[in-house]
């Protein structure tokens, strides 16, 4: 999909660089923007979980299932990984703060799709050349 196939190794260093990236520009933007009637700790574990709870499926799994789907498309890679990280962070978000999970789209979950879009942009047109290159240094 993005022109070399990671070993197992560097799928979970890219995991775990990419995880602190992506967090290091969502949880700003979650903290200050999510409703203030989430307790400021809340929006802190929400900066940390929401992509805890979806990174691992995008960088390890989706890529596997592509594989095996015999699909070598980075445009519909990303657009199946951008349309389900946000969509699930909402429906979790929404598990865990007690709320419905199909009510009508809110602030929280335009919030959350706007850190999404945040980490997307910067990730795929900054980080994650360097963050692969990072990880190739390792050597694993």
């Amino acid at each position: 999909m993005n022109g070399a196939v990671m070993s197992v190794g560097e799928q979970w260093l890219f995991l775990l660089f990419g995880y602190i990236a992506t967090v290091t520009i969502e949880l700003p933007i979650l903290f200050s923007c999510l409703s203030r009637k989430h307790k400021r700790s809340q929006r802190i574990t929400a900066g940390f979980l929401l992509t805890a709870f979806t990174y691992p499926i995008v960088i390890l799994v989706l890529p596997g299932v592509f594989t095996l789907l015999e699909i070598d498309s980075r445009p519909i890679f990303l657009l199946c990984a951008e349309t389900y990280a946000p969509l699930a962070e909402v429906l979790f978000f929404r598990f865990v703060v007690n709320q419905k999970l199909l009510a009508r789209p809110d602030r929280d979950a335009f919030v959350i799709i706007v850190a999404n879009l945040c980490s997307f942009v910067l990730g795929e047109a900054v980080l994650s050349h360097a963050i692969m290159d990072a990880v190739r240094s390792v050597g694993v």
